[in-house]
């Protein structure tokens, strides 16, 4: 008799310890709702929800995160497949010109740019190197000794170390008389 109470206590004992869970202590969310979307080369991932802080910032030409749907980012890195500006993002003007030429930079990264003119044969015929505070910039270049014909302009948004090209637009001008 004794050796059976001993039994069912244990039996009761085990049945108590492996079914009863104490309530966990754990940052988790809960999410409302959300939604996804991309334009270009980016991807846009919100939710609304009840959550632990989670925040992660970097400069503009890195990842910014601020919440919870954060699926395919767990590689994130500064590389970026194709690095060109958006249409919108640099506008130059007029085209074809006869001595200035404007180059609207409208995009709002910060960073390092650099801008060069090249000739049809590849020779570079001018530079300019500045930082770019994301705020719009207009750079008005006067070509006038420059003779009649077609050129290249290429533009790069450097990194910090000014080696690593983040973003690139190559466009092609024609200077007439």
């Amino acid at each position: 008799m004794v050796l059976k109470k001993g039994i069912i206590i244990c039996l009761l004992c085990f049945l108590i310890y492996s079914n009863g869970d104490a309530q966990s202590i754990y940052p988790s969310t809960i999410n409302i709702t959300g939604n996804y979307g991309s334009q270009g080369n980016y991807q846009f991932e919100l939710s609304f929800g009840e959550s632990a802080s989670i925040v992660t910032q970097t400069t503009s030409t890195l990842v910014v995160t601020s919440g919870v749907l954060q699926s395919f980012t767990s590689f994130a890195s500064v590389y970026n497949a194709f690095p060109t500006f958006l249409p919108d993002e640099i506008k130059i003007y007029p085209n074809p010109f006869k001595d200035i030429l404007e180059i609207n930079l409208l995009h709002t990264n910060s960073g390092k740019i650099k801008i060069e003119l090249f000739d049809v044969q590849g020779k570079k015929m001018k530079e300019l190197l500045f930082f770019h505070f994301g705020v719009g910039r207009t750079e008005r270049w006067d070509l006038s000794k420059f003779p009649q014909g077609a050129y290249m302009i290429a533009i790069n948004q450097l990194d910090g170390t000014g080696k690593l090209v983040i973003r690139r637009g190559i466009f092609k001008v024609i200077k007439i008389k």
